[in-house]
């Protein structure tokens, strides 16, 4: 079952129903700690522009917590990766741990791109201006051969993107399940 707690200016997150039932330790990165009962917290949505997340404001510190952060009971250096890229879905079965390279992979698509699919890049140099494929994993940029067509060049970003991602591969093409 789901459960919906309202921020201090009216939004919406979505938690497990069991969110709450239990006091909550909360980590800093300098390795401070507390516990803290959940019926204390005040909601907001922290961040700006796409990267906007619910935080919690823990009375008499002046601390911020993440929401995703605290129903992980995430360690200090970890991340947490929302699996359907919806912030205000912190549900456990959303919600899973990532190293920041995983995290990174499951972005949104930039606004900016030289074409409609996700890594795919037209060729400036060559003249008849073929499609390429550009992946970065940990500092390390793959590229593809050359492509006719850009849906060419998608298949094949989906392709490398598992290779190198695993589940955390945001592809052009998601896979369909099979009917019954």
């Amino acid at each position: 079952m789901t459960q919906i707690i309202e921020t201090t200016n009216g939004s919406p997150f979505f938690v497990d129903d069991d969110f709450g039932s239990r006091p909550l330790c909360l980590h800093k990165k300098n390795g401070e700690s507390t516990t803290v009962d959940v019926a204390s917290l005040s909601w907001k949505w922290v961040g700006t522009g796409s990267k906007r997340h619910v935080a919690a404001i823990v009375p008499r510190l002046g601390w911020l917590a993440y929401v995703h952060r605290l129903v992980m009971e995430c360690p200090g250096g970890s991340q947490v990766d929302h699996a359907d890229g919806d912030t205000s879905n912190n549900q456990r079965a959303n919600l899973r741990l990532a190293t920041h390279s995983e995290n990174l992979s499951n972005q949104t698509k930039p606004r900016r791109r030289a074409t409609e699919y996700r890594g795919v890049r037209r060729s400036a140099k060559c003249v008849t201006r073929r499609f390429f494929v550009t992946i970065k994993k940990e500092g390390i940029q793959y590229q593809s051969r050359m492509f006719r067509t850009a849906i060419e060049a998608a298949t094949e970003h989906d392709r490398m993107a598992t290779e190198l991602y695993g589940k955390f591969a945001v592809r052009n093409f998601p896979l369909r399940k099979a009917a019954c």
